[in-house]
């Protein structure tokens, strides 16, 4: 594997992830995400280690499931995201059902006006 290039199975990971929400779609050549309305909600940081946004509540049961602070780059943790545990990369049904409740609560969220160049 290459110093920037994603771990193909954590690529995989985020993959099946996705694949339990209709219409939700990866972006991203280098550093992959998912976005709704403007607002990120999913992705992979350098480390390859999968960030989800999820609301307070989300965030506190996905903590005592295992989920860890994430750093969406080295140094800083972004308050918002848990980091998905190696040990649940595995796990299909966990995997989409955090996915699927990040996916709704971006989708609640205020839009965001997308810039285009």
């Amino acid at each position: 594997m290459a110093k920037n290039e994603t771990d193909p199975a954590v690529l995989a990971a985020f993959d099946t992830m996705i694949a339990g929400v209709k219409d939700a779609e990866r972006k991203g050549a280098t550093m992959p995400y998912c976005s709704i309305n403007g607002n990120m909600y999913a992705m992979i940081n350098k480390a390859s280690v999968i960030g989800l946004r999820l609301s307070d509540s989300d965030m506190q049961a996905f903590v005592l499931a295992g989920g860890q602070p994430f750093e969406g780059v080295p140094g800083f943790v972004n308050k918002d995201y848990g980091a998905i545990p190696a040990t649940m990369l595995g796990d299909t049904k966990a995997l989409q059902t955090w996915f699927r409740l990040s996916h709704n609560f971006a989708s609640k969220l205020k839009p965001k006006p997308t810039v285009r160049r």
